[in-house]
């Protein structure tokens, strides 16, 4: 099969030409090893990347395996990974998953624009500045009712 195995002699088998992704592209990963600088991780089987420490915002192992998306190729050809989509991608996808917990929940959410980081990383596994940019386009959408904490959902959107 083409699948990996365990090898610490990983690099021989992977790829040496250039790669041709572009920023914001979905790839699939494979966690390789954490590093001093967050994780290392196989792209499409054929490349190696990382994933810094402050794009993590759950637990991952060696050998998870997972979809991601290309941050930046540097001019060295090193590959810059993210596990959420990259740019407004991440804000809609966000929004999208704190709208469907906002009508699992009733219409209300104990977390808002003063919780803490810890409390929106741990409940929806993103930083606190993506958590802020996707209630701030659903308020602007007429969706929600932000409170410093709490949100719920507008009337309009009780359908």
């Amino acid at each position: 099969s083409d699948r990996l195995i365990a090898t610490s002699k990983l690099g021989r088998y992977l790829d040496k030409t250039p790669p041709k992704y572009a920023k914001g592209e979905a790839v699939s990963l494979i966690i390789l090893e954490k590093t001093p600088l967050g994780y290392a991780a196989v792209v499409e089987g054929s490349h190696r990347g990382l994933i810094h420490a402050s794009e993590v915002h759950r637990p991952l192992a060696s050998g998870d395996e997972m979809t991601g998306y290309i941050r930046s190729v540097k001019d060295d050809y090193k590959i810059d990974l993210a596990l959420e989509p990259v740019g407004f991608g991440r804000v809609t996808d966000l929004s999208d998953r704190i709208l469907e917990a906002l009508r699992s929940g009733g219409g209300r959410l104990d977390l808002g624009d003063a919780s803490s980081p810890e409390e929106i990383k741990e409940r929806f596994g993103s930083s606190k500045k993506a958590f802020k940019q996707a209630i701030g386009t659903l308020y602007r959408k007429k969706l929600i009712i932000p409170g410093p904490h709490s949100l719920e959902l507008s009337s309009s959107s009780r359908g």
